[in-house]
């Protein structure tokens, strides 16, 4: 069955251009079950395995349709040609198989744009890891899956005991997608009556005027914050806000999970503030061993995306992420301070509603004739809004298996806004915090330096906890 996308799915289409490709994606390495299966054969359990559970996943089987003109919102529309061999693919890395050779596969993969013309996803099974193990990379359109979603759907794949079954398919058959003629009638009805139902269903939903009044303060005030950021509403020069090119770099950082509990049960703030704070060490880092100058006062604008998931929308596929702008000082060289900093930040942030303000801003651009919003997507992916992406994903803290192999780390891979040759991404999973650093190789060919200034800054604030 087709459906519309949302405001902000259909905002990630639109922002993409020939360079920044707006897609998210992962890096899981397993050990091996056993050498006497062959990678061949792993591949084709691979692909049964998804076919016996992607009903689970419904829009895995989907490509977007647009309208002439973009006359109406694109749609989510089953794929009639759906064949999952092209989804489903197997590489192999060149003898030996060191991980540097892995980061820089996993940088050409994300280099390369989806099809449009088919649903948004690709995995590639990799094999010739040095030490007998596996790899499994995925990489899926933004418009298609957030982060905290992104997770649910790997552990539709993962399973809790390495000799759980694969299941058996289910029956699928396409539905055509809506006639131009019955979206356009639809949308119309859409823009006439979505005010009125918003308002109606924030009403239903609160009990009391002051609670209403309460909820409107709230956006009201996350608006103003979203416009009152530290230094003005564009973020300071930086030698990564630059015009970015097709390719990327990838490197990855080590922590674990117990030493970020250590250092906020010691140091105050929370697991998410000391991530910012060793991203902040780690940008310190590189940009001193690049020799550009790091004042004092030196601070750079990070966009962080905040779920606004509920726990009703699990495994539900779509964004539902707004964003805080957090300021990252990166003129401070003790790294407790940078801490103390970012808490005061983050909680002035949270008290600000900006999150709120900035989803409402998204959800209210909805309303607006489907061109219009295209149009406005585009204008603010050009503006200089943050210096660098720093996402914060949770995964899951047990033992997990692909097709009875013991998957052992995790890695994110966060897209590159245009203008922004920088991106960083951190995923917890089984007692470990796996960093993930994508970057534009003109703009950050020394990519491995951030994630060595990342682990330094962990074992600094550690040692001062």
């Amino acid at each position: 069955m087709s459906e519309q996308l949302s405001a902000l799915d259909n905002a990630f289409l639109e922002l993409e251009t020939e360079s920044a490709h707006n897609m998210v994606g992962s890096l899981a390495i397993f050990e091996r079950e056993s050498d006497e299966i062959s990678f061949e054969e792993l591949h084709a359990r691979l692909i049964a395995l998804i076919e016996a559970r992607i009903h689970r996943v419904p829009r895995f089987r989907q490509r977007v349709v647009r309208a002439p003109f973009d006359i109406v919102p694109p749609e989510w529309v089953d794929d009639a040609g759906f064949n999952i061999e092209y989804h489903v693919r197997r590489t192999a890395l060149p003898s030996p198989g060191r991980e540097s050779q892995l980061f820089a596969y996993l940088g050409h993969i994300m280099s390369r744009p989806l099809d449009r013309s088919k649903p948004l996803w690709e995995i590639y099974l990799v094999e010739g890891l040095e030490g007998d193990r596996g790899a499994v990379i995925q990489k899926t359109h933004h418009a298609l899956v957030d982060g905290i979603s992104a997770v649910d759907i790997g552990t539709v794949l993962l399973d809790f005991a390495p000799d759980a079954p694969i299941g058996t398919p289910e029956a699928w058959k396409p539905s055509p997608g809506r006639p131009l003629a019955e979206r356009v009638l639809s949308r119309t009805f859409q823009l006439m009556t979505s005010p009125r139902r918003a308002v109606n269903a924030i009403r239903g939903a609160l009990q009391s005027p002051e609670d209403l009044a309460s909820a409107i303060q709230e956006r009201a005030t996350g608006i103003g914050s979203v416009l009152r950021t530290k230094g003005g509403i564009v973020a300071p020069d930086c030698v990564l806000n630059q015009r970015i090119g097709p390719h990327r770099k990838y490197a990855g950082a080590r922590t674990m999970l117990e030493d970020f509990k250590r250092i906020k049960n010691s140091l105050g703030g929370t697991v998410n503030d000391v991530v910012l704070a060793a991203t902040t060490g780690g940008l310190r880092h590189f940009l001193i061993e690049r020799g550009e100058p790091v004042a004092p006062d030196a601070f750079l604008r990070a966009m962080v995306p905040v779920s606004v998931r509920t726990d009703e929308e699990h495994l539900a596929l779509g964004n539902r992420v707004s964003a805080m702008f957090a300021t990252l000082p990166i003129g401070v060289a003790d790294p407790v301070e940078v801490l103390e900093a970012i808490k005061s930040e983050t909680a002035d942030l949270k008290q600000s509603h900006q999150a709120l303000g900035a989803e409402f801003l998204i959800e209210m651009s909805g309303f607006a004739p489907a061109t219009l919003h295209a149009l406005g997507a585009r204008m603010m992916g050009r503006g200089r809004l943050f210096n660098v992406t720093v996402s914060n994903v949770p995964g899951p803290q047990f033992q997990l298996y692909l097709l009875g192999s013991k998957l052992v780390e995790a890695f994110p891979v966060v897209p590159l806004a245009e203008g922004g040759g920088l991106s960083v991404g951190a995923t917890s999973y089984n007692g470990g915090i796996y960093f993930g650093i994508n970057a534009d190789p003109a703009i950050v060919p020394d990519v491995g330096i951030i994630a060595e200034g990342i682990e330094k800054s962990v074992a600094e604030l550690l040692a001062a906890a």
